[in-house]
């Protein structure tokens, strides 16, 4: 009885000590990548300050939409000339 609870006590010990160095372990580990997006952040100037429109302005969906269009169409007719280029190469 007093062997099996030798033991126990010497598992829990040795389960509190290992938690205890993980979590050191983690908590360190945390605070340097806390440091390093701190030290990135700093990196951010502003240059010049907002400008505020003249205008509004107002969203353009017929142009928007047409100039999607266009270039979509051209991508495509690219795509379709380098996969025919490819295809006759091999």
């Amino acid at each position: 009885l007093l062997d099996r609870r030798r033991t126990e006590l010497a598992n829990l010990e040795m389960e509190y000590r290992l938690a205890q160095a993980t979590y050191q372990k983690l908590s360190t580990e945390y605070e340097e990548a806390r440091l390093r997006v701190a030290s990135r952040s700093a990196q951010l100037q502003v240059v010049d300050p907002a400008v505020v429109p003249e205008r509004p302005v107002a969203p353009r969906p017929f142009l928007n939409t047409a100039l999607g269009l266009m270039l979509g169409l051209m991508l495509m007719t690219g795509g379709a000339f380098l996969g025919e280029y490819v295809q006759n190469s091999w």
